[in-house]
C-alpha cells in the first residue's frame, strides 16, 4: 500500500482516510464516512490471527508425509480459538499454544502472506470509500431496492477492484493472488466450522448470529476466481493443499458426536 503515490490518492478521493484498530471481532474490517473524511476500522487481532493461520497452514503443508491418525484432531483443536474469536467472545490468549517449527524461508513466507492479505483487506475498504458505496446504498434503498442484494453487489465489486488494483501495482501478482485466495479459504473455513459447532457445544460457548450484510466467503472466493483464473493458472500447491486440508477438518467435525464436541470445547476453554 505504501507504493500508492500522493497524486493517485488525491485523484481517487481517498486522501482523507484514517485507519484504526477496533474491537469488532465479528468483522475483518469496516469503514465509516463523515462528509469528506473516512475511517477504516481493522479488527485489532487481525494481523496476529492471519500470521498464525499462515504459519499453521504452512506447518501442516510441509509435514504431510508425517501425518498420523490424530492429525485432524490436532488441527481442529488448534483452530478453535480463532473460530471462537469470530463466532463468540472467547479471548485469543490460547492462539499461541501451537508450536510451529519450520525454516527461515517459511517464516518469511508467512510474513509476506500476512502483509499481502492485510493489503487486500485495506484496499477492499478503500474501494468502498472511493466508490462512495455508503451514499449510493442510501439512494438505492430510497428507490426501493433490496438492501442485502445491494450490499452483496458492493462487496463483490470491492473484491474484484481490489485484486485488479493489486495486479496493476505489483509485478509479483501471482504471489499476492495466492495470499488473497488463502485469506478467503481461511474465512470460509471459520464460517463453516462455526456453523457446524453452533448449537452442538451446549451452553459452554454463546455463539453469535453471523452478520447478514456480507456474502459468504465461499461465494466471494468463487467470484474472485471466476474473474481472474480464466486469464491464467494461479493455483499454487499450497492452495490445493489448503482446500483439501480445511475440507478434511470440517469432515472431522462432522464425524464427532455432540458429547465429543462439548468435551473438546470444554478442554479448549479450560486449558
Amino acid at each position: 500500500m505504501t507504493d500508492i503515490s500522493d497524486d493517485a490518492l488525491q485523484r481517487s478521493g481517498i486522501d482523507h482516510i484514517a485507519v484504526a484498530l477496533i474491537k469488532r471481532p465479528a468483522f475483518n474490517a469496516t469503514s465509516f464516512v463523515w462528509g469528506r473524511n473516512a475511517l477504516i476500522g481493522l479488527n485489532y487481532a487481525l494481523e496476529p490471527i492471519l500470521k498464525h493461520l499462515n504459519r499453521f497452514l504452512l506447518s501442516y503443508f510441509h509435514t504431510q508425509e508425517l501425518a498420523g491418525s490424530r492429525r485432524m484432531e490436532r488441527a481442529f483443536k488448534a483452530s478453535l480459538p480463532i473460530v471462537f474469536h469470530f463466532w463468540s467472545r472467547v479471548p485469543l490468549d490460547k492462539m499461541h499454544s501451537l508450536n510451529l517449527i519450520f525454516d527461515q524461508n517459511e517464516h518469511i513466507r508467512a510474513h509476506r502472506l500476512t502483509a499481502d492479505q492485510l493489503d487486500f483487506i485495506v484496499a477492499h475498504e478503500l474501494i468502498h470509500v472511493g466508490s462512495d458505496h455508503g451514499r449510493r446504498l442510501k439512494e438505492r434503498l430510497l428507490a426501493g431496492e433490496d438492501e442485502t442484494s445491494i450490499r452483496h453487489q458492493f462487496e463483490f465489486s470491492a473484491d474484484t477492484l481490489a485484486v485488479n488494483n493489486i495486479r496493476a501495482t505489483y509485478a509479483d501478482f501471482g504471489e499476492k493472488y495466492e495470499a488473497v485466495i488463502l485469506l478467503f479459504l481461511y474465512m470460509s473455513f471459520v464460517e463453516e466450522a462455526g456453523a457446524r459447532l453452533r448449537g452442538r457445544g451446549g451452553d459452554q460457548i454463546n455463539f453469535r448470529e453471523r452478520p447478514g450484510s456480507h456474502p459468504s466467503s465461499s461465494d466471494r472466493l468463487y467470484g474472485i476466481r471466476a474473474a481472474f483464473e480464466a486469464e491464467g493458472s494461479y493455483k499454487a500447491d499450497v492452495i490445493t493443499f489448503a482446500e483439501r486440508f480445511f475440507s478434511d477438518v470440517l469432515s472431522y467435525i462432522d464425524s464427532l458426536t455432540d458429547d465429543e464436541i462439548r468435551r473438546v470445547i470444554h478442554s479448549a476453554i479450560e486449558t
